[in-house]
């Protein structure tokens, strides 16, 4: 009976947004290859600096590496009428209307950010806005319902080019 009642709230919930993509895509999830993962959110840091000074490449490197750091585990979830993107990795969780309303939420340090969940025909396109950098992941289940891949931006106006790359996982 408790089955019965989730699923029949998680499909009156992606009813209500017109997409069947939520409900598909709720889960937890696992990186396929985490060396390529780390290889890819590396290179991916690495083509943005090319064009920096050698003198401040570093440290903006660093900065960068531990601020996208590969999500090992990620979990998917309906809450009410929000999405939830949890990073079982760092613990950090994230949580907005499944509709695109920007939420107000705290980063740590005092700090806090703009974050908005868009749930798409096949997608769930989850922004993250603090100042002038913005941080974009879009997550796509694959036809065959068990991998997930994850294209990750981050743009600043520090940065002449946007850090870009990819991430894949494995349905647990």
């Amino acid at each position: 009976m408790k089955q019965l009642t989730v699923l029949c709230t998680t499909l009156i919930l992606v009813a209500g947004f017109g997409s069947q993509a939520l409900a598909e895509m709720v889960g937890a999830y696992v990186i396929k290859d985490k060396k390529f993962a780390q290889k890819s959110a590396h290179n991916g840091i690495e083509r943005a600096l090319a064009n920096l000074s050698v003198f401040i490449r570093g440290k903006v490197r660093d900065r960068l590496r531990a601020q996208q750091r590969v999500c090992l585990r990620v979990d998917i979830a309906l809450v009410g009428e929000d999405v939830e993107i949890a990073c079982r990795t760092n613990g950090r969780k994230a949580r907005s209307a499944a509709s695109g309303t920007v939420r107000t939420i705290q980063i740590g340090n005092g700090k806090s950010a703009l974050l908005s969940h868009k749930v798409a025909s096949s997608s769930i396109v989850q922004t993250l806005q603090q100042g002038k950098t913005r941080r974009t992941a879009t997550y796509r289940l694959g036809a065959d319902g068990k991998t997930m891949t994850v294209d990750i931006e981050l743009a600043s106006d520090k940065l002449d080019t946007p850090v870009r790359y990819r991430l894949v996982y494995s349905r647990r």
